[in-house]
């Protein structure tokens, strides 16, 4: 696996359901990413905020909004650049989220002279089309990039990689809960809490045949990646009944049972979170703003009267 971009590494932030646990930085929450969408006019970066939907779910269904942590930059007198951690709040209104996917969004507008950040442009999201021309697949390197929580920084954000393949094709719903099913890639890339959210990429490696070198940066990301695979929601559980949980030999009790990581981690597959995005909601007001947009730079560019 090459060297990650810092590109990517800045594209994730951080969510969290308090202020309070904001800047503190408490073990609670989880991984956000940035991504950037267009209308057909295409004039103006719309930026949203993605995360699971279980991770807003139980601060948003109260009306509560969210707090996300990204890395500000400040400039002192003496021309010195530092970097600090950032809290910004969400409003529960502005999120919105799948029915049948664990996806939420949330716009969010941004400034590149305050931040530090990177964005997800869609026209990098893995689609069933580049899937089938590139014969994606079990094998495939991927890697995440998201929070961990037990070193996750302080002073600014950290995010953490961890690195594996795709294990198993969204053929068939992964059961996420007594009720719940979720589309998914499985990934051999272990997750534990607070990594749910985040953005896994998959790639094209070099001496692969599929590979199309080129020297225009753009049109190698394109042929080769790294692709957003998609978003990952957690780890697959496996449970080990009573006769595995025991003092020395003796059984506790049968009726027992220890919730085990799998290290198998799903991931819901892009074009799911494009469909999200593409709901007639976020795509009329990219429209509109963009609308407005060119309505004002039409009349800046009229001559004025003296």
């Amino acid at each position: 696996m090459p060297r990650i971009s810092d590109d990517i590494q800045n594209c994730t932030i951080y969510v969290y359901e308090s202020q309070q646990d904001a800047c503190t930085g408490n073990q609670a929450g989880g991984t956000g990413f940035l991504v950037e969408a267009l209308s057909p006019k295409g004039i103006l970066p719309h930026y949203y905020v993605i995360t699971n939907k279980h991770v807003i779910e139980k601060a948003t269904n109260k009306g509560e909004p969210i707090f996300v942590r990204l890395t500000c930059i400040e400039i002192s007198s003496e021309r010195r650049m530092t970097y600090k951690a950032k809290v910004m709040m969400l409003p529960a209104s502005r999120w919105l989220r799948a029915d049948s996917d664990d996806l939420a969004v949330c716009p969010i507008e941004l400034s590149m002279s305050k931040y530090v950040f990177k964005v997800i442009p869609t026209k990098l999201f893995l689609t069933e089309t580049v899937l089938g021309l590139k014969d994606i697949g079990v094998g495939d390197e991927v890697f995440m990039v998201g929070r961990f929580i037990n070193h996750e920084g302080i002073q600014r954000n950290l995010p953490s990689a961890r690195f594996g393949c795709i294990a198993q094709m969204p053929y068939e719903p992964v059961r996420i809960g007594p009720q719940e099913q979720q589309d998914s890639f499985l990934v051999e890339c272990k997750s534990i809490a607070g990594y749910s959210g985040s953005p896994v990429f998959v790639w094209l490696r070099p001496g692969d045949k599929r590979r199309r070198e080129t020297r225009d940066p753009e049109e190698f990301v394109r042929e080769n990646g790294p692709w957003l695979l998609g978003v990952e929601w957690g780890f697959v559980p496996h449970y080990d009944y009573g006769y595995k949980v025991s003092d020395l030999e003796t059984p506790i009790s049968t009726k027992w049972m220890v919730h085990c990581n799998t290290g198998m981690s799903g991931v819901i597959p892009a074009w799911k979170l494009q469909a999200l995005l593409d709901t007639k909601e976020l795509a009329r007001k990219r429209l509109q703003c963009d609308e407005e947009e060119e309505q004002r730079r039409l009349l800046r560019s009229l001559p004025r009267l003296t």
